[in-house]
């Protein structure tokens, strides 16, 4: 494996390796808890906090180096209370939402549901959606990347994305290869 590979995997994660991960206080041994969620700008493509399992926000200020196995924060006092970040409040749950939400082109094809997300751990930004169709409940029907320059808007029903929109093979390729490549601790009961 050559050092651009390394590096290109090294600075993207996925949302679902991201959950779970413990968030450790720098220098320290001290555990303030686990990533349960990734707040997303919907404006500008970029991480506006972290939700962590107790509730609590850490603005990405707070946030030290990304490790393999945890989060550092930058200091014990870091989370915080929802209310307290502003740029949070002025947007809507709904807006915020990734995960589960529709996509439709511009034309109103739609091209089914996000199921994942990758973001680039360097300057915390979205970098593409995973979006699958289903048939049924279970059985993907259809499956697209879409790069974050794609998308028009993020609305609080649906993310509407231009029409040519859909990434080749080899795109597609590059998610299941860090799918299987970075393997992040899950946590344990």
């Amino acid at each position: 494996m050559g050092l651009k590979f390394r590096y290109h995997y090294a600075m993207k994660r996925l949302y679902s390796q991201l959950i779970g991960i413990p968030l450790i206080v720098r220098d320290t041994p001290v555990k303030i808890g686990r990533v349960f969620n990734l707040l997303i700008d919907p404006d500008r493509g970029t991480l506006m906090a972290i939700q962590t399992t107790h509730a609590q926000m850490i603005a990405p200020v707070d946030l030290g180096e990304f490790k393999e196995d945890h989060w550092e924060i930058k200091h014990a006092d870091a989370p915080i209370d929802e209310n307290e970040l502003v740029r949070v409040q002025l947007i809507s749950k709904a807006r915020r939402k990734l995960i589960h939400k529709k996509v439709i082109t511009k034309s109103g094809e739609e091209l089914g549901m996000v199921a994942d997300f990758m973001m680039e751990m360097t300057t915390l930004s979205l970098v593409q959606l995973y979006v699958v169709k289903r048939q049924w409940f279970f059985l993907i029907k259809e499956n697209h990347l879409i790069d974050w320059k794609n998308i028009l808007e993020i609305t609080e029903e649906a993310i509407i994305v231009k029409d040519r929109h859909i990434k080749g093979r080899e795109e597609l390729e590059e998610y299941w290869q860090l799918k299987e490549k970075v393997s992040v601790p899950m946590p344990s009961h």
